[in-house]
């Protein structure tokens, strides 16, 4: 395969981080979004915490 750096990169965000989250999130962490949410509407600065889940579910 061809990969530029870009598409490196963003397949190892997206897929091969070992830290990186797979399948549900925990009740705990959905409380924990609502809440994040409720407080801080979109512009949350603690969504870089979060960052960890994969965002291809």
């Amino acid at each position: 395969l061809n990969r530029t750096g870009k598409s490196c990169r963003l397949r190892w965000v997206n897929y091969l981080r070992p830290d990186l989250k797979r399948g549900r999130m925990t009740p705990q962490e959905e409380s924990l979004v609502l809440e994040l949410h409720a407080r801080w509407g979109n512009r949350s600065p603690y969504s870089l915490s979060l960052s960890t889940q994969s965002h291809t579910y």
